[in-house]
């Protein structure tokens, strides 16, 4: 049997310990996000009125729409 021996640089330590703590951070947004849809509630909404408006900038032209509506859940 023959035995390996590995060196990691401080470098790759940190990059390992920052990868880690991302596929951790990962996995809990996923679970989190899971169970947001799990306890979602449905929502009717109405748009009453819809609109968008020009707005002329100093650089071009904006648009900023105007949306207005009512909902239950």
């Amino acid at each position: 049997m023959r035995i390996t021996t590995l060196h990691l640089s401080r470098k790759s330590v940190y990059l390992l310990v920052l990868a880690a703590a991302l596929v951790g951070a990962g996995g809990y947004s996923y679970v989190q996000q899971g169970q947001a849809i799990d306890n979602a509630v449905t929502v009717q909404a109405t748009v009453d009125s819809a609109q968008v408006e020009r707005l002329d900038a100093g650089r071009g032209i904006d648009y900023e729409p105007e949306i207005e509506y009512t909902y239950d859940y």
